[in-house]
């Protein structure tokens, strides 16, 4: 990972957005959960326009109603030819976590602002929560399995 702005806890949600999409190498790894729905599996020979932070206004949608803005779209093309019927909007939640509530539900789950998406007629929504949590001390540190994936294809689960 690249290196950090100052602090992520205090970045407003939009430079939050920027930062995490810099920082991520391919857009699977964001948003598959909405764009496996959208597009099917294999994906091959779609590419992808992604605008962040859109003004309902822009889009000619009512202002006053929510959400605000559009956190996220993204519009797969082929063959230079944008598909609009199979734009993906997506909800963005900038979780914190204080050390001392980490068992605590975040109350903020961007499910009021998705069915607005729906409602506005997104075909596809999505919510992506990015969870900022505060650092724990060193002693409460523990080990844990990783795995890596590579690449963008299914394969049977390892014995």
């Amino acid at each position: 990972m690249r290196s950090r702005p100052g602090n992520l806890v205090d970045a407003s949600e939009a430079n939050l957005i920027k930062y995490v999409l810099a920082q991520c190498r391919r857009l699977y790894d964001l948003f598959g959960f909405v764009v496996d729905p959208a597009l099917g599996f294999p994906r091959e020979g779609w590419d992808y326009r992604i605008l962040c932070n859109v003004d309902r206004a822009l889009l000619a949608l009512d202002p006053a109603l929510k959400p605000g803005d559009i956190d996220i779209i993204i519009v797969p093309t082929k063959t230079d030819r944008l598909y609009v019927e199979y734009a993906m909007a997506v909800e963005v939640k900038r979780l914190y976590l204080p050390l001392d509530k980490r068992w605590r539900d975040t109350n903020s789950s961007g499910i009021a602002q998705a069915r607005g998406l729906l409602r506005d007629g997104f075909p596809f929504v999505g919510i992506l929560h990015l969870v900022l949590a505060e650092t724990s001390p060193r002693t409460e540190w523990q080990k844990v399995m990783t795995a890596w994936i590579v690449g963008d294809t299914r394969s049977p689960l390892l014995p």
